[in-house]
């Protein structure tokens, strides 16, 4: 008897974690794995490329992206771009050039795509330091995650520390791309 109770009762406990475990979907932003071969074509591009997987659940309706800019020490938003979720699951795309920045969305829906002229003052800048999500971080409602950050100094010996939190970083000029989901759809 004690032979045919535990594989059911084993069979039971393995659906009831599958099912505890696929109703339990994490809520993430994180990094793609590029490819050597995908890595060594973007740099021919000389472009910064930024590829983002995203997992939300239904309680997430969309999402916005923000290209935040410092000059003179004063952050403030370049531009912004909200749009409704279609999936659950998609992609987030940053192209980072000399002249703009490009916010690019591949869901289920197709993709979509907007750009962002950057002031030219980075010209200007001797030294960089950044800081790029490397890791997978937890999404929830209304919270800026900053996906993307890039600080400028004058000078070699005014470089700062490369963080997450770009608007306590204390640089010449900067740039930052940050995200948000909402629980509520776009109007």
């Amino acid at each position: 008897m004690k032979r045919v109770i535990l594989p059911i009762v084993l069979l039971v406990l393995v659906i009831v974690i599958i099912r505890v475990n696929s109703g339990a979907a994490s809520m993430t932003i994180r990094p793609v794995e590029l490819t050597r071969e995908t890595r060594e074509v973007l740099d021919i591009l000389e472009d910064e490329v930024i590829f983002l997987n995203y997992a939300v659940d239904e309680t997430m309706q969309s999402r916005s992206v923000e290209l935040w800019q410092c000059e003179d020490g004063c952050w403030r938003v370049l531009g912004s771009s909200s749009a409704d979720l279609t999936s659950s699951r998609g992609e987030i795309a940053l192209r980072i050039s000399e002249k703009n920045c490009g916010v690019f969305d591949v869901d289920d829906g197709g993709h979509a795509g907007v750009s962002w002229d950057i002031s030219d003052s980075h010209t200007k800048q001797e030294a960089w330091t950044g800081y790029r999500l490397s890791e997978p971080t937890d999404i929830q409602a209304g919270k800026e995650i900053t996906l993307w950050a890039k600080y400028g100094y004058r000078d070699s010996e005014s470089i700062g520390i490369s963080t997450s939190n770009f608007r306590s970083a204390t640089c010449d000029f900067g740039l930052a791309v940050t995200v948000k989901f909402w629980g509520e759809k776009v109007d």
